[in-house]
């Protein structure tokens, strides 16, 4: 080796070495700039929450000083259709849509007013909790599912931009303070309400409503259930941090309504929840493979993996820490930040309100007993046959039964697309095979709203008064089927054409008694006119499986409106015969379609109530189901909740309250002293940690 490579080799080693101590000094400067930047955010944090801390301080204190003046004072917020800014929505919330008049939002005792215009002076304390039931969900990710009982909890701590008055069936500003619609009908403005925060002290803005839209319509998140009502809806765009405008393909007279009633949640939280889930799951979801933008790639998959329910605006919200437990209860704590204590003073009083997962009813009837439940429905046979006789139910519970628009009706399916359901006059003898009065009178006991004929509610102005119901003709329905063309040729009791017997499979989910008794009438009129039957009933989920693949022959159901502005299309019109799609029975008829098609971009209320009566009058000719009852519900409600009034959206929670003398729960929902006359058998305290106490 010769001397030059000797020289050439240390110098290598120099340079390699001083690399190597530069790279170990910048690493260890990127150390103690980490340190510092971390040491700097956690004091920006701790100041913020001081900040925050001494902002609830400072609003308890205006709390005080708000009380003393409540009473005394009639705010006014915001003239609605000032400066032009006049909302379309009606002011009888009777679904059928119009010009309503300007709505003047006041502070005011939320009760309806006496007949001089005067309000009620009724106090109503704040506090205790609220003990009801409900199906356990899948998740609490709102969007993800369709579940009624998803819905049923989380629409106390999620806000839409409207609201609907539950007196009175009227849309009133919610989120949004006022909306206009353009002359064409493809622009919707909604203004929104300032100054409005989320549960976790974030401000409510304009992108929060934007983005709700954005996940609902990504093709990738599972809201195939909710992007139905916005399938006319082209985009949503923020002109300001509290405007909103949504531009529409094509008009469509609810567009106003599904949009204003889109329950909001939170573009902050939803994003920082995506981001921890990916953090923890990075072998499915690696750093630059998904965004964090409805659209977006992977956003859809991440989204769908949520499931904590978002931090809302409403009057109740979830805490992850306290709020569930799994496979027993959910309770969701009253949100002291929420802008309707203020708007509203007197409504949502209880502390909390807990949702016992108690799908049994004979579970359910034992903790009613026990008085565990303040509020069951109960089977109106059951009702007046037995609870009714028993002295503690009645000495603790008050008996309640009302209609109103989240009623349901009972109905049969016919699969219209195979014979014999293919024809209309087969049809409608099947219908006058049903004995709804005998089931009316001896199973019901008389409590259902009206024999069902038509889509509507018999309130809502599309009810048709003049359709009669199919009842119990079995005379009518031999005519019937033998026009067409069934008769009993071979003399074996059995109505037979082209070779072939009348028989089919009745279809019906398992564990439902009003089914199994109306199946059994069904199957014993039926038998009369030669037709033989199979009942097949099958757990709900494997029902309604094969229910919405068209898997069945005749089917019986229960549909119900989940407000109070109802549209037969997606019932009944031909494009939504497809699978999860609404026209279950398959009904394809294009004079029906025309009418479907009209309806849906008439504005003017009463020419579309007009066009309402005319698909009543085609549906009831072409008989794609039998109209069963109009349903009434039998509500048992502890009486210690006082206020309790029956509202046009039923017997709600928004003006009860619980003396504080009568509280059996603290508003964490702890468990206060037993007071006198609980019962000695005990209770169940239906949390987790160490407080489950059975029968003491």
């Amino acid at each position: 080796m010769s001397l030059t490579d000797t020289s050439h080799g240390k110098l290598r080693i120099f340079l390699a070495s001083s690399t190597v101590f530069f790279l170990v000094l910048i690493l260890w400067e990127l150390h103690r700039f980490h340190d510092e930047l971390t040491r700097l955010t956690k004091a920006a944090e701790k100041i913020q929450d001081e900040n925050l801390a001494a902002g609830d301080r400072l609003e308890e204190a205006l709390k005080g000083i708000a009380r003393e003046i409540r009473d005394k004072q009639i705010q006014t917020v915001q003239v609605v259709g000032e400066g032009g800014r006049v909302p379309t929505a009606p002011v009888t919330g009777n679904g059928a849509g119009g010009t309503g008049e300007p709505v003047a939002e006041r502070i005011v005792d939320p009760e309806q007013p006496n007949e001089d215009g005067s309000y009620p002076d009724v106090e109503r304390p704040v506090g205790g909790m609220f003990v009801r039931y409900q199906a356990e969900p899948s998740t609490f990710n709102r969007y993800v599912s369709n579940e009624g009982s998803i819905t049923q909890i989380l629409n106390l701590a999620h806000d839409a931009m409207m609201s609907i008055e539950p007196n009175t069936l009227d849309v009133v500003p919610g989120l949004a303070t006022s909306w206009e619609v353009s002359a064409d009908k493809l622009r919707y403005t909604y203004h929104l309400r300032e100054g409005v925060q989320f549960s976790d002290r974030t401000p409510f803005t304009a992108d929060d409503v934007a983005f709700t839209f954005g996940v609902i319509m990504d093709e990738n998140v599972k809201a195939d259930a909710f992007r139905v009502e916005f399938e006319n809806v082209e985009r949503c765009e923020v002109l300001d941090p509290h405007t909103v405008v949504f531009h529409c393909k094509a008009p469509y007279w609810k567009t106003l309504y599904a949009l204003g009633l889109m329950r909001v949640i939170s573009k902050r939280w939803t994003q920082h929840e995506m981001e921890r889930l990916a953090a923890a799951d990075r072998a499915s979801f690696p750093a630059g493979g998904y965004g964090l933008e409805p659209g977006t790639k992977g956003f859809g998959e991440l989204y769908n993996t949520i499931r904590e329910p978002s931090v809302g605006t409403g009057p109740y919200m979830y805490d992850p820490d306290r709020s569930l437990v799994t496979g027993l209860h959910v309770t969701l704590f009253r949100n002291p930040r929420s802008w309707i204590h203020k708007a509203h003073p007197g409504r949502h009083n209880y502390g909390a309100i807990r949702f016992l997962f108690l799908i049994d009813e004979l579970v359910r009837l034992n903790e009613l007993r026990k008085q565990n439940l303040d509020i069951m429905v109960v089977k109106s046979d059951h009702w007046f046959d037995s609870l009714s006789k028993e002295k503690a139910i009645t000495d603790n519970y008050d008996y309640h039964e009302y209609s109103f628009f989240g009623n349901g009706t009972n109905l049969v399916y016919w699969n219209c697309r195979h014979a014999p359901f293919d024809d209309a006059r087969v049809r409608k003898a099947l219908a006058h095979c049903i004995d709804r009065e005998t089931f009316g009178r001896e199973v019901l006991k008389g409590v259902f709203g009206a024999y069902a004929t038509n889509y509507f509610f018999p309130n809502h102005p599309g009810w048709s008064k003049d359709l009669e119901p199919r009842l119990l003709d079995l005379e009518k329905a031999r005519r019937l089927l033998a026009e067409a063309g069934w008769r009993d040729t071979n003399d074996d009791g059995i109505l037979d054409k082209d070779g072939k017997d009348f028989a089919f499979t009745f279809s019906y989910p398992s564990g439902n008694l009003f089914f199994e008794r109306i199946v059994l009438l069904f199957q014993r009129d039926l038998a009369k006119v030669g037709i033989r039957i199979e009942p097949q009933s099958n757990e709900w989920k494997t029902f309604i499986t094969n229910f919405y693949k068209r898997d069945f022959e005749a089917a019986c159901l229960y549909n119900s409106h989940s407000d109070p502005f109802p549209d037969p299309y997606e019932m009944f019109h031909s494009s939504q015969v497809g699978e999860d799609a609404g026209n279950h029975s398959g009904i394809q008829d294009a004079e029906l379609d025309r009418l479907l098609e009209a309806s849906r971009v008439e504005f003017d209320r009463q020419k579309r109530v007009e066009l309402f009566h005319r698909i009543n009058h085609r549906v009831a000719d072409l008989a794609p189901v039998a109209w069963l009852y109009f349903g009434k519900v039998s509500v048992l409600l502890h009486k210690r909740m006082h206020n309790a009034r029956v509202t046009g959206a039923g017997l709600t929670l928004w003006n009860q309250f619980i003396p504080e003398e009568l509280r059996w729960y603290d508003d964490r929902g702890q468990r206060l002293e037993r007071p006198d006359g609980w019962p000695e058998d005990g209770w169940v305290q239906w949390d987790r940690q160490g407080w489950i106490e059975a029968h003491k």
